[in-house]
């Protein structure tokens, strides 16, 4: 008898109706990202989400940007939050229920023609595991809504395996062992990850392998790539 938790991820969408990004023009590659900002930023950066009811409802872990529990105190525009992410600023960050971004990837996929494919893994674990890594998802997104953050938020650089020691938009001080992506998040759950970076075009193409095993992942036995 096994308890099991699924891990969803899919890499940002790379091309548009077979048309690499990478050959669009500028003022093209524009138009796909305020159609992405307008949505879900994530549709270009990807995204790893976990869920304890068979796909039902997702979790995962995003920058938390909002004045109201971010502790930042003014509006970002998602834009800015992807640039200042990408030079290596950290935020505060937020678990919550993140299905809806995978409705999205699904219908910018079959609607739109882009190209995102969603990988899943299921992880099993003695079933008196599970209640501590569920309590343990719903704790820190009760504890983000009333503004208290246990963890930070970072793009992790081409190299990079573990994050720095740093201070987050909210003026909070994180160390590096309590920052993460959406990737290396669930290693805080005590859950395994496939690969310890985080960087989704490395990140996505292990957890691939892991789906194509002829068998689901045992938690345990990969229990040394959680803390």
């Amino acid at each position: 008898n096994v308890a099991t938790v699924e891990i969803y991820a899919y890499s940002g969408a790379k091309e548009i109706n077979g048309r690499p990004l990478s050959r669009m023009s500028p003022e093209e590659r524009a138009e796909v990202e305020a159609a992405a900002n307008a949505n879900s930023a994530l549709l270009l950066a990807g995204h790893v989400a976990v869920s304890f009811d068979g796909g039902k409802t997702l979790y995962g872990f995003t920058p938390d940007t909002d004045p109201k529990t971010s502790g930042i105190g003014r509006e970002f525009d998602v834009a800015d939050v992807v640039a200042m992410l990408r030079d290596r600023k950290t935020f505060p960050g937020k678990v919550a229920n993140d299905t809806v971004h995978y409705e999205l990837a699904y219908q910018f996929a079959v609607k739109h023609g882009w190209k995102i494919e969603v990988e899943r893994v299921v992880v099993t674990f003695d079933p008196t595991e599970l209640p501590a890594l569920v309590q343990a998802t719903f704790g820190e997104a009760a504890a983000n809504k009333l503004g208290e953050h246990q963890h930070a938020y970072w793009f992790p650089p081409k190299g990079a395996t573990t994050a720095p020691d740093s201070v987050a938009e909210n003026g909070q001080p994180f160390s590096g062992a309590c920052t993460a992506n959406c990737a290396t998040w669930i290693r805080f759950l005590g859950i395994p990850l496939p690969e310890p970076s985080g960087r989704m075009t490395e990140y996505v193409p292990r957890l691939k392998e892991w789906a194509d095993a002829d068998a689901p992942i045992a938690g345990r036995n990969h229990a040394e790539d959680a803390p």
